[in-house]
Order: structure tokens, then sequence, then C-alpha cells
């Protein structure tokens, strides 16, 4: 069985290219029952504004056939120079580096924690995550929190949106602005949660009229606006943030063509929700993921620094993580074993039983008897095997015993 990524990330990969492989939820479940139930796998998913990696636990996969399968189902053609691939300690390595943030466009984001944690649970829910994937994902996820926690580095904020906010407030002071927010997922929130403490004057719009009237009784200081009216609003607010999960734009440059105002534009969708024409006009400002996290890099050299000190630790939790799997290797012989010993002690006193005229006080002596030398025997080498150093004559050994132990 062999551990890889695939996929593609902002290292490589621009927004135009990236909002082609966004996976929606129903592409998720898509995809588990594709690779984990028919080609006896496991597979976790994770799909986000700067990345979409796939993460299998398999020996009848190959990153070719997995490339084929995405680009067929996708709809899409994606060039060589823009995927990615690491297997075994590289690919442990790298989600490791994701999880913490040290691999994020905007390294040390406060989202990615809880974007791991969530691709896990659906992974989990899904049966895409079993013995392996379930090992590893809460080792990094564990290892996670921990660096969360002793680092602080999360205590500097360095989310897309509140680089996004901070860009704006370098061109305008923001008291008092009128500030429209579409979506209210988590980046919308987080929007909302910096323009907030700049004192600016929030409305809303979701398409899902409940979830605002749900967000405006926790956040009373809030105006709701219709979904349908968003096109209208705009023409009077300074800020407008799109924060949504739509499969494609909902404003283009037509929305924006009417306004008289100085009006900057925050675009934290992907795929993205303003189509980019619209930062074509005088009045308008746009910034999408891209651009906000392009800026954004020069100010984060400290967060890094943090972070690299844990990749010796790293480093310990990934020979944890070998040194675990290939203690694993013989379960199945194990199993396997287990119910050929069944099986033998079964037979034996079962012949002893029918040539014999012992009394059943005595066979149910002679059945412990037969029982214990038999486990002896067949257990004693196989768990020499175990403790074994991996080696090709470990992996010919291991080979031998599942041969001998083959139920079929």
């Amino acid at each position: 069985m062999e551990f890889f990524v695939i996929g593609i990330n902002h290292h490589k990969t621009p927004i135009e290219i990236r909002e082609r492989l966004s996976f929606r939820d129903t592409d998720i479940i898509e995809f588990t029952e594709k690779f984990a139930f028919t080609k006896n796998s496991e597979i976790v998913i994770l799909s986000t504004c700067n990345r979409s990696e796939i993460y299998i636990y398999s020996d009848n996969i190959t990153k070719d056939e997995l490339w084929n399968y995405i680009e067929k189902y996708f709809k899409t053609k994606i060039d060589e120079e823009y995927k990615f691939y690491k297997m075994g300690t590289e690919a442990l390595r790298h989600l490791f580096y994701v999880a913490i943030g040290l691999d994020s466009m905007v390294v040390g984001e406060d989202q990615i924690q809880g974007q791991v944690i969530n691709a896990y649970e659906t992974a989990k829910q899904l049966g895409g995550a079993k013995k392996y994937l379930n090992k590893v994902m809460r080792e990094v996820i564990s290892f996670s929190k921990y660096v969360k926690t002793t680092s602080h580095a999360s205590d500097m904020p360095s989310s897309t949106a509140y680089l996004g906010i901070r860009m704006v407030e370098d061109k305008i002071q923001l008291l008092n602005k009128k500030a429209l927010i579409i979506g209210i997922g988590q980046m919308g929130m987080l929007a909302y949660k910096y323009l907030a403490e700049r004192g600016a004057d929030i409305s809303i719009a979701n398409r899902t009229y409940e979830n605002s009237l749900k967000f405006k009784g926790e956040n009373e200081d809030i105006n709701i606006i219709l979904y349908s009216d968003v096109n209208k609003y705009i023409r009077e607010c300074e800020v407008v943030v799109v924060a949504t999960a739509s499969p494609h734009t909902i404003l283009d440059e037509g929305d924006f063509i009417h306004s008289s105002k100085k009006t900057y534009v925050l675009d934290l969708s992907v795929p993205r929700g303003v189509d980019k024409n619209a930062g074509e006009l005088p009045n308008i400002e746009l910034y999408d993921i891209d651009s906000i996290n392009m800026v954004a890099k020069e100010n984060l050299k400290e967060k890094e620094k943090i972070l690299k000190a844990y990749a010796p630790e790293i480093e310990d939790k990934i020979e944890e993580i070998l040194t675990w799997e290939e203690n694993t290797r013989m379960d199945p012989v194990f199993n396997s074993a287990q119910n050929y010993i069944e099986r033998l002690a079964n037979d034996t006193v079962s012949y002893i039983k029918a040539k014999t005229n012992i009394s059943s006080h005595e066979l149910r002596k002679v059945e412990k008897i037969v029982r214990y030398s038999i486990n002896k025997a067949s257990r004693e080498p196989l768990i020499y095997a175990k403790e074994m150093e991996p080696s090709k004559m470990k992996d010919d050994v291991i080979k031998f015993f599942e041969e001998i132990y083959n139920e079929d």
C-alpha cells in the first residue's frame, strides 16, 4: 500500500485554473464512492480557495488513473506544469505543513486547521478514511492544534479576509463606510468581524434569507439586503465583499457600471464570484484571492520563521507514523493465521474425538493443550517476522506467510 497526494495549489496554479477543480460536497461524495469502495482504498479530499488536493492510500490506484478521472469528471484539461504529486514521506510532510499553515499562500492563515479537520470528518463519515488515514489525520490534526497553542502564531491575524480588509483600509477610512457582504459562510463571517471592528456600516446578503436572519439575530448592528436587491444596493457601497460558494460568477461589470462612488471589491470566492472585467471600470478596485495574497506575502516572514521551527518535530511525527505503518503490515497476516489456527485446532480435536474413547472431561483438557501448542508454534515465527527491520527479506517473509494462511 502506498500513501500519496495529487492536486493543484497556489504554488504553481493561478486562480483561473484552481477554480476549475473546486470540489463541492457532491463531488467529494462522488470521488469517495468511486475510489474508497470500488477500488478498496482510502481517500481524503481537501478543497479550499488555495488548493484542491486528494490524499490516497492504496495499492491499486495510480496518479495517472486519478488525474484521468479528475479531468473527465470536471470536463477540463490541466497542464502538467500545474499538477503536483508527492508520495510516502514527502506526502506526509506536505500534509503536516498544510495543516499548520506553513504551506499556505498566506503563511499561518487561521482557517486551514479547520478546513483539514472538516476534510477528515467528511471522509470519515463517507467511509473514505479507514485504518491508515484515520491514524494519519488524527496525528496531523493533533499536531496542528499543538502548534497553534504553543506558537501563538494565530495571535497575528493573517486570513485572506483580514488581509483584504487591511488592503482596503490602506486606501480609505472604514468608519461609517457602507459595506456589503455577499455570502455569510466562514470567509464572509470573518470579513464581517474585521469590518465591524473598524466601525463600518455593514449589510449582508445571502441566497438563503433564513441564514441572514439567523446571522442578524447574533449581530444586531447589521442590515439585511434581499439577495435579489444586491445589484441595486451595490451602487451605494464603498466596500463590497463577495464570499459565496457559487460555482459561477454572481456579479459582472454591468452590476457596477452605474456606481458613482469609488468602490473596493474583495472577491474571496473560489471559483471567483466577480467577473474580472469589473475591475476595468474607473471607479472599481477589484481584488481577488491571488492579488490579495500576493501583496500579503511580504508581511508574513515572522510567522514563517515561527512555524519552520516545528520542522524537526514534524520529522519525528513522520517517523512515528512510518514505524506504526511498518508494525501494522503484519496485522492481516495475524488475522488470517488466527483463523487458520482455529480451523486446525477444531479439526485436530474432532479427529482425536473420533479416533479415541476419552471422556468429555479429558477431551476438554486435550483441546486446551492442542490449541496452546498450535497457537504457540504458529505465532512465534509471525512475531519474529513482525520485529524484523524493514528489508526485502522481510517483504519476502510476509509474502510467504500470506500464501500459507491464504483463506481462499
